[in-house]
């Protein structure tokens, strides 16, 4: 028969494995270690001065009626569609 202090002595291994077992459950519901918060930070701010304006350069292609009178002016007319 076992005594106490080998029954004692044989359920430590078993503890010990429960243990791990455990620690390592609950590691594995963690996404990942962070010891602060993540933060981000805002865009510089554009000083009061200086105004950014986005630009493109557009080149349009355009051929002239040969009926056009020489001294009219040509006129181009664009309609920027926003939704």
């Amino acid at each position: 028969m076992r005594t106490l202090k080998n029954q004692a002595l044989a359920a430590i291994p078993k503890i010990g494995f429960l243990l791990i077992f455990v620690l390592l459950l609950s590691l594995a519901s963690c996404d990942q270690f962070q010891l602060a918060p993540a933060t981000v930070e805002p865009p510089p701010l554009v000083s009061s001065g200086t105004q950014v304006v986005p630009e493109a350069l557009v080149t349009f292609y355009v051929e002239i009626p040969t009926d056009t009178p020489t001294d009219e002016p040509i006129l181009l007319s664009l309609l920027d569609e926003v939704t």
